[in-house]
């Protein structure tokens, strides 16, 4: 009867060895097949990158500057919202806005932005237009203190462009302001 329960026992230790063996077996060939078709999919995607590389024209912006945009495209009236984005000066704070017109024009090869604000001062800004910026300075002396201004602009279409303005204040009381530009063609 032992004998007959140790031959047993026996057979089905073999038999639990050999489905383990047959799994292991198996899972390995289910593997080998997975990394072939990870490979075959990794050469598609390869040949898909490449040919869209070739085939695929640029996104378009539709708020880029059109190539034929001149200087002449700019002249006119424009109005300015400027929002204080930093300051150290006691007379500005940060968030103020501040609402001007500009008359922009173009004379002797610069740029001329004459400025005219709700407290009827006038400024006169000059500068420069290049592949769709503008640039802008100023600076005023008296006899107690100077400040220069800086202004650039990135024209976004024919009738938006946005930049920032930087007042330095040198004198007496030393400071500087700096706003966050938005300028849009006047109506």
């Amino acid at each position: 009867m032992r004998w007959l329960l140790y031959l047993f026992l026996t057979f089905y230790l073999l038999s639990c060895n050999s489905s383990q063996n047959d799994k292991e077996k198996e899972l390995l060939r289910k593997e080998k097949e997975l990394l072939i078709k990870e490979n075959e999919l990794l050469k598609k995607e390869k040949a898909l990158q490449q040919s869209s590389k070739k085939e695929t024209p640029p996104p378009i912006q539709h708020d880029t500057l059109p190539e034929e945009l001149q200087v002449s495209d700019i002249i006119g009236t424009w109005d300015v919202s400027m929002q204080c984005v930093s300051s150290d000066c006691d007379n500005v704070s940060l968030g103020d806005i501040r609402p001007e017109k500009w008359i922009i024009s173009y004379e002797q090869s610069k740029v001329i932005a004459r400025v005219e604000n709700n407290s009827n001062t006038h400024k006169i800004y000059k500068g420069s237009f290049h592949h769709g910026e503008l640039s802008f300075s100023s600076q005023i002396k008296n006899l107690f203190n100077s400040s220069e201004a800086i202004i650039f602009l990135k024209i976004k279409n024919r009738n938006i462009m946005t930049g920032s303005r930087r007042v330095r204040n040198k004198g007496d009381q030393s400071c500087e302001i700096v706003y966050d530009l938005t300028v849009k063609r006047g109506r």
